[in-house]
């Protein structure tokens, strides 16, 4: 393969990198600044990949605002190693 080709595939797989998009997480343990979301049973985050809103934890006494089997929405970053916790969500 010439330089000329493979430079145009190496723009071709930047541009169609995926994308997960927001996605449902299942809280499965909570403790003091503690807490384990799950999706899709295949994937267990920690607080260290997590980004918290302040309205969903008591930052002095770190208690969750939220109950385990609470799902939330998730929105991971683009190379998918941080995920940004929205909210609480409910199905009617």
């Amino acid at each position: 393969m010439d330089s000329v080709t493979e430079f145009a595939k190496m723009f071709r797989e930047r541009e169609n990198k995926h994308y997960a998009g927001p996605q449902i997480g299942v809280v499965v343990e909570l403790a003091p600044y503690s807490i384990k979301i799950s999706l899709d049973n295949q994937i267990l985050l920690t607080k260290k990949q997590l980004i918290i809103p302040d309205k969903l934890i008591n930052a002095t006494a770190g208690v969750f605002q939220l109950q385990l089997g609470d799902e939330v929405i998730l929105i991971p970053s683009t190379d998918e190693q941080i995920y940004f916790l929205i909210d609480k969500v409910v199905r009617i």
